[in-house]
């Protein structure tokens, strides 16, 4: 019972869903989730650590950078992903999905970011 609530405990704050909600479309690297969402890398990294630590999220490193995606593996995240989906799709705002193609438009010309690129790191 503690896991769950642990879950649902993450999934709290407009933030977290907001991330979640990026991370249900596709993986992500911290500052393409930062570009995004138009806030501080310390910020983003503190909600993800909520999300992993929660078992929601999990990341994986690739040279300097680390990429987020939704933990499946997760019972009860499997779950509740669709659920999500819907729900997340009424509340999301149209601003946070142009972002995220603009951030995915830099990824398939070798960029992370409009100054960065792969796979040397993150900007």
């Amino acid at each position: 019972m503690k896991k769950l609530a642990n879950i649902f405990k993450a999934l709290s704050d407009e933030t977290r869903l907001r991330i979640l909600y990026l991370l249900l479309q596709q993986e992500l690297c911290v500052c393409e989730i930062v570009d995004i969402m138009a806030e501080s890398q310390p910020k983003i990294s503190r909600h993800l650590a909520i999300l992993k630590n929660s078992e929601i999220a999990l990341d994986r490193r690739e040279a300097q950078m680390i990429f987020y995606s939704i933990n499946l593996e997760n019972e009860y995240v499997g779950i509740l992903k669709n659920a999500l989906v819907q729900l997340l799709d009424m509340e999301v705002e149209e601003q946070l999905l142009e972002r995220l193609k603009k951030v995915l438009s830099y990824r398939k010309e070798g960029k992370c970011c409009p100054n960065g690129s792969y796979p040397g790191g993150c900007c």
